[in-house]
């Protein structure tokens, strides 16, 4: 319930779309937090636990048409991927697409 909290109050309102891993915790046994009314869409996760960020700036293409994706969940130290915290540099990265993504 803890992630789903946390949807809600990042997020607008329902119908919204938020892009986390395809192997995280919140996407395989939360269902995305489906009651929040927030959809969630999964993002190819590498075997280090970081997103595929191509596929990420894919993802958020492909939707932006239909209804915003205002959240991006990273799973910090993935437990199916080795448990490792991700990097300052990886999300700066990440950072990195979604403000270009705010620029088109």
């Amino acid at each position: 319930m803890g992630n789903m909290i946390c949807v809600m109050c990042h997020c607008n309102g329902r119908g919204e779309r938020m892009l986390v891993g395809d192997s995280s915790h919140i996407y395989t046994k939360e269902e995305g937090c489906a009651l929040s009314g927030v959809y969630a869409r999964g993002v190819s996760t590498l075997p280090n636990g970081e997103l595929d960020l191509k596929d990420m700036e894919e993802k958020i293409e492909q939707i932006e048409i239909r209804s915003p994706t205002t959240l991006v969940c990273l799973e910090n130290t993935h437990s199916t991927k080795g448990g490792k915290p991700l990097s300052i540099a990886y999300t700066s990265k990440v950072s990195k697409v979604i403000a270009k993504s705010d620029k088109d």
